[in-house]
C-alpha cells in the first residue's frame, strides 16, 4: 500500500524527460517533415550547420563551428568542426551535406519544404527538373569540412534558415540500404536501422504509445546534454 514513485519524480532524479507530444508522427526523415510535433522529435535526433539558442533562438554552432558571408550576404562558407559524428561513429563531412541538399531537392522526393533550398543558386531549377546536374546548384564542399552556399539574390539571415531541418544532414549509406535517394517512407528511420548526428538516439518507437530516445554517446557536445533520456508520448487531446 505505499505510494508508487511517479514518473516525474523518477525522471527528476534520473534525469528523463516525459514529454506529451500532441500526436503521432508521420515519420522522423527530416526532409518529409511538415508539422512542429515531427519537427519536436527530429530536432532530439539531427543537427545542422547551426542550431536555435534555447533562450532566444538566434542561430549558435551546430554542426558548423563557425560561419562568415561575404559583403552583400550571397556567398556564404560554413566551417564543419572536426569532431561532428554520426551515430554510428563516422565524420560528418561538408559531402554529407551536398547529398542532402540533392535528396531533398530531387522532385521525385516530393518534399514539401524543398522551397526553402530555392535560395541556392539553379535549387529551384534543379527541383522543377530544368538541369538534372547538381553540381549546378550552388553548393560545394572544398574540402571535407568547408560548405561553401552560392545564393541568387542576399539572403542576411541564412544562419537562422539552415536551423531547420530542410537543410538537416542525412547519412546516405543508410538511405541507400533501404531504397533509393528519392524514396519516401522507406525503414531507415526505424530503431536499429536510423544513423542520426543529434544529442539523442533513437532506442525505440511503439506507434502511438511511446517514442523513446536516448543520448548519443557521439554527439560532439555529448558532455553538455543533461538529459539522460526522452521518452515522447503522441497524446493528441489537449484535454487529455
Amino acid at each position: 500500500c505505499t505510494k508508487r514513485e511517479t514518473a516525474v519524480s523518477s525522471g527528476t532524479r534520473e534525469q528523463i524527460l516525459h514529454w506529451g507530444n500532441l500526436g503521432e508522427p508521420t515519420d522522423l526523415d527530416p526532409h518529409i517533415i511538415t508539422s512542429v510535433q515531427d519537427f519536436n522529435l527530429v530536432m532530439t535526433l539531427f543537427e545542422g550547420l547551426t542550431q536555435y539558442d534555447a533562450k532566444d533562438l538566434h542561430p549558435v554552432p551546430g554542426v558548423a563551428e563557425s560561419w562568415e558571408s561575404n559583403p552583400d550576404a550571397t556567398t556564404w562558407t560554413f566551417h564543419l568542426r572536426a569532431n561532428a559524428k554520426w551515430s554510428n561513429g563516422e565524420p560528418i563531412t561538408a559531402s554529407d551535406f551536398l547529398y542532402s541538399f540533392r535528396r531533398i531537392l530531387s522532385s521525385a522526393l516530393g518534399a514539401e519544404y524543398a522551397y526553402m533550398l530555392f535560395h541556392l543558386k539553379n535549387g529551384e531549377e534543379f527541383n522543377h527538373g530544368k538541369i538534372t546536374d547538381f553540381s549546378q546548384v550552388g553548393a560545394r564542399a572544398p574540402d571535407d569540412h568547408t560548405l561553401v552556399l552560392s545564393l541568387w539574390h542576399p539572403v542576411p539571415y541564412l544562419a537562422h534558415l539552415v536551423s531547420h531541418s530542410a537543410w538537416f544532414p542525412v547519412h546516405r549509406a543508410t538511405i541507400e540500404k533501404y531504397g533509393k535517394i528519392d524514396t519516401r517512407g522507406t525503414l531507415w528511420t526505424r530503431p536499429g536501422n536510423i544513423v542520426s548526428n543529434g544529442p539523442f538516439v533513437l532506442a525505440e518507437w511503439k506507434p502511438n504509445q511511446v517514442i523513446r530516445v536516448t543520448k548519443s554517446p557521439t554527439y560532439w557536445s555529448h558532455a553538455t546534454v543533461r538529459l539522460n533520456e526522452v521518452n515522447v508520448y503522441p497524446i493528441e487531446s489537449e484535454t487529455t
